[in-house]
């Protein structure tokens, strides 16, 4: 079993070490690292340490990645273009820079034994529609998250609701929502790799959150049902109303050390602090 591993980052250079030498990385284990183009720095911090290590590839032309943007998307499919170089490899495993693999022994004892992809979604395209059939202008805008930029962008959003301005870009009933992290057996990454032809990017242009539905939208139309389950194995905590993760806790690790039968083998996401006293329980 190899795994290519593909880490999506913007900061914390120590915690993304401390991930990877907790990968074990054997055999044609591989990782790729996209770092966002707004952080040259970590990007040459990366390459300077990783110099001598055949089995890590860091992109030299990343993009800039904007939160809830088609960068997230076009970020991704660069990394999966790249893995798709490597012939030996089983499954690809989508990580950010602040994940925990909890086990990676147990985890590629899992994908074996169970021989299919994991990417969460679900059907909900009523609540959800308005992020691809209306235009988003400024999700891949640097300061998107700011409040100013963000009641622009409700505004616009309600006026084209009221007018109303519907996109022909996906059919309401293919608009699938789910989480962007996923692990994907090698097959299903060439089909995602042929299906995501320019025309089919294009049409996520100005989507809010198109991360949260491309992929998605990709398995349900190209690939069986019976070849995935619909979890991404991760433990993920959300607060109320908030539309990010928080960072995970030393209770919520306990919680996951404590339930060997609880099917979580990733934990998102986490500090270097929380990932050090993880290390040091296990090694106990």
């Amino acid at each position: 079993m190899n795994i290519v591993y593909l880490i999506q980052c913007h900061k914390n250079f120590e915690l993304i070490i401390s991930l990877i030498h907790s990968l074990a990385l054997k055999n044609n284990d591989r990782v790729i690292i996209h770092v966002d183009k707004k952080n040259e720095e970590l990007k040459l911090e990366l390459l300077d340490f990783f110099k001598k290590n055949t089995n890590i590839y860091i992109i030299p032309d990343p993009i800039s990645v904007n939160w809830s943007g088609l960068s997230q998307v076009i970020a991704t499919l660069k990394m999966l273009n790249i893995a798709n170089r490597y012939k030996e490899y089983d499954y690809c495993c989508l990580l950010s820079g602040e994940d925990i693999v909890l086990n990676s022994h147990d985890f590629k004892k899992y994908l074996t034994e169970n021989n299919k992809s994991f990417i969460d979604f679900r059907d909900d395209y009523e609540k959800y529609k308005w992020r691809i059939n209306k235009f988003n202008f400024f999700r891949d805008n640097k300061l998107s998250q700011r409040k100013s930029l963000r009641f622009v962008s409700s505004l616009l959003i309600r006026i084209q609701k009221f007018i109303p301005i519907v996109r022909k870009n996906i059919d309401y009933e293919s608009i699938l929502l789910g989480s962007q992290w996923f692990t994907l057996k090698q097959e299903h990454v060439e089909i995602i790799c042929k299906y995501a032809t320019s025309d089919f990017i294009n049409r996520f242009k100005y989507t809010s959150c198109a991360d949260e539905h491309f992929f998605q939208i990709i398995f349900s139309q190209a690939i069986p049902s019976v070849e995935y389950d619909r979890v991404n194995l991760r433990y993920i905590k959300f607060e109320k109303n908030e539309s990010s993760p928080r960072y995970l806790t030393k209770s919520d690790m306990k919680y996951l050390m404590s339930d060997k039968n609880i099917e979580y083998y990733i934990a998102r996401k986490t500090t270097l602090d929380l990932f050090n006293e993880y290390n040091k329980e296990i090694k106990l």
